[in-house]
């Protein structure tokens, strides 16, 4: 079980942390923000466990560019918005409204959605 702690201002660049306690149980570390985009940073600390980024310290979930943080973004947009799942209920139509509506029934942010889309090429031409 992964236990969210207390947040403190920090750089808005960074969006969390994750790491092991010293009892080997998974924490992260957010700051206060919407259901949408905490589920979404849980998808990109679970990236972080499973690929062994934390085995040695926490890691910082953050904006930057680095192979580890798109990593970790790409994992938790395919884990919670699965791109085969929005091509079956899509059939290419991705106007803003239906993005809206794919982005509550999947329980994520829009712009999960507009990433999926943008990244598998879902849009028909």
């Amino acid at each position: 079980m992964c236990v969210r702690e207390e947040w403190s201002p920090v750089d808005s660049n960074v969006k969390g942390a994750i790491g092991l306690s010293p009892q080997d149980r998974p924490r992260l570390l957010t700051r206060p923000q919407r259901t949408t985009h905490e589920r979404f940073l849980v998808g990109r600390g679970l990236f972080a466990l499973i690929s062994g980024e934390t085995a040695t310290a926490p890691r910082l979930l953050t904006n930057a560019g680095t192979a580890m943080q798109a990593a970790s973004r790409a994992f938790a947009a395919e884990l919670l918005a699965p791109a085969a799942a929005l091509r079956k209920r899509s059939a290419g139509a991705f106007d803003d409204e239906r993005t809206e509506e794919l982005a509550q029934e999947f329980g994520v942010a829009t712009r999960v959605i507009e990433y999926q889309v943008e990244n598998h090429a879902l849009r028909s031409v």
